[in-house]
């Protein structure tokens, strides 16, 4: 359409008062179009739609409409029609502030969803998302020989040192290095804890080149093993990450419930409460649970083993799937979480895990799946923000932990009541 026209038209339906908010944005792109001289001829109705008797040169009083036709009369006088042009200017300074709210009020709209999806980025930069947490600023606890040690980045250098190993630190990772010669003053290896704390995460290199990535709330035994310089590593709580290069002697690590070994493998071990899954991303392990057979497991399979707790016995309960998508156990590496159609008790678990958080009451929550993606740098209110916008209650109880059901009220103590004494048995002097 011709945009002279198209202006005539929207022009006509603003005085009207028929126009639509989106009709107003189209106006006022129009406008831009022109210069003021062009626009005040644009926006005088037709001569001929008009009744000539309106247009006397002698009438006192005019509405807005009589006004703005009467700039198009050629006996209206100049002094008028320079009147009638600043009233056009005027009016297309509200109509252009009007247009901005619109379009402020339209685009508002839009970035909110824009960053409501975006928003990790405000933590976690333009790095990669997919990529895995980077550890420099984390810090862990090493426990060895009755002392205790903070590993942070701001420690760099050889911990400790024994017969025929060294312990080195640099920012986000022990590495244990082994040596050629040994001091006098040097004991024999012993076992060693490291732990980590909520928003941590630390890497361990052992000697053989096996690499165990450590999640928040995560603690790991290591133990030396037959051959000198080798270590066992046990899983106390929490999950690793564990990076088996190919290799002649099997790598073994152990939980209080099973233990797992592998000569070239990558596998996710979870433990907590009275169970353990492992997820094969690379590579096969082996796993034997209490003293069941072995079960083999190669990539993209997942086994869960269950401690149920009976009346007589404890029963092991094994659940193993082939071909997984393995992607959702390895969230907790990535420094963008994402979470599609998952529980929203295991969503919470894992969250809750990384935070530090401790729930109670959880039997409130609805039985549903919750869509998620959250940055690793987020601050805890992102998080409980997550369940606020998908309708789950969130109450902060006095002890410091949280709880999704509401509290009960305060319950007053029952209120001492005085014995009644018979006005009968009270005799008159």
């Amino acid at each position: 359409m011709n945009p002279d026209v198209k202006l005539k038209e929207l022009v006509d339906k603003w005085r009207k008062g028929c126009i639509t908010p989106e009709e107003q944005v189209e106006l006022m792109l129009l406008c831009d179009l022109y210069s003021d001289d062009e626009l005040y001829e644009l926006s005088m109705p037709d001569s001929t739609d008009l009744d000539s008797s309106v247009f006397e040169v002698d009438t006192l009083a005019y509405t807005e409409a009589q006004a703005m036709a009467a700039g198009v009369i050629k006996q209206y006088n100049k002094e008028r029609a320079t009147r009638m042009m600043r009233q056009a200017r005027n009016r297309k300074k509200w109509l252009g502030v009007a247009a901005s709210l619109i379009l402020i009020a339209i685009s508002g709209v839009i970035l909110s969803e824009y960053f409501k999806e975006k928003r990790y980025n405000a933590y976690c930069g333009i790095i990669n998302e997919n990529t895995e947490i980077p550890t420099d600023n984390f810090s862990a606890t090493l426990q060895a020989g009755g002392q205790s040690f903070k590993l942070s980045a701001k420690d760099t250098g050889v911990l400790k040192r024994y017969r025929n190993m060294q312990l080195y630190n640099q920012p986000g990772k022990i590495t244990y290095r082994p040596i050629a010669k040994a001091g006098r003053n040097d004991r024999s290896q012993e076992t060693q804890e490291i732990s980590t704390g909520a928003q941590q995460q630390y890497l361990v290199q052992l000697p053989n080149l096996v690499l165990l990535r450590m999640n928040a709330q995560t603690k790991i035994q290591l133990q030396p093993d037959t051959i000198p310089g080798a270590f066992r590593a046990k899983l106390l709580q929490g999950s690793l990450y564990v990076k088996v290069p190919a290799q002649e002697k099997e790598f073994i690590i152990e939980t209080v419930l099973n233990s797992t070994k592998t000569k070239n493998s990558d596998f996710v071990l979870h433990h907590s409460g009275n169970s353990v899954q492992i997820a094969v991303v690379r590579g096969a392990v082996q796993t034997q649970y209490s003293s069941q057979k072995g079960i083999n497991l190669v990539a993209e399979d997942i086994s869960a083993l269950y401690k149920v707790k009976s009346v007589f016995s404890t029963k092991d309960t094994i659940m193993t799937q082939h071909n997984m998508d393995i992607n959702l156990l390895l969230a907790w590496t990535k420094i963008s979480r994402e979470y599609k159609e998952v529980p929203l008790r295991y969503f919470i678990e894992e969250i809750g895990i990384w935070y530090g958080l401790k729930f109670e009451k959880t039997e409130c929550l609805p039985n549903k799946n919750i869509d998620a993606k959250i940055c690793y740098k987020a601050p805890l209110a992102e998080f409980l923000s997550i369940l606020e916008r998908n309708d789950i209650k969130v109450y902060h109880t006095p002890q410091g932990s949280y709880a999704f059901c509401e509290p009960e009220p305060l319950k007053l103590k029952a209120e001492t009541r005085l014995p009644v004494i018979a006005m009968n048995n009270i005799k008159k002097r």
